[in-house]
């Protein structure tokens, strides 16, 4: 899954669903997202558990690289208040400003 398809899921409120459709076993406080690779608009996303890997922005799991993005409640927190601020705002353009918030005020 890309990014920005998470970010349509959220953006449509089927977070819950998502994660049972696709068998997601991670307690939702501790699911923290990575981008394969390097973090942008087109990033494959991983699902990973807080617990289970290192509290480090970047990671490398069997010689892939992986870049943090964020815990999923609070990427769940950026779509709703982004959505509050431009009701109109399409997904492609809300992942946009999602990263740019991550990448300068987080």
């Amino acid at each position: 899954m890309k990014l920005t398809d998470l970010v349509g899921e959220i953006e449509q409120g089927k977070t819950a669903q998502y994660l049972l459709n696709n068998a997601i076993d991670i307690e939702y406080d501790l699911i923290e997202i990575y981008a394969k690779e390097k973090l942008n608009l087109n990033s494959e996303i991983e699902f990973l558990n807080a617990d289970e890997i290192p509290n480090d922005i970047l990671i490398n799991i069997k010689g892939i690289e992986y870049e943090n993005i964020c815990p999923l409640n609070m990427l769940e927190d950026m779509v709703n208040d982004f959505m509050i601020q431009n009701p109109q705002i399409d997904t492609f353009e809300l992942t946009n400003q999602i990263l740019n918030y991550l990448q300068n005020d987080a």
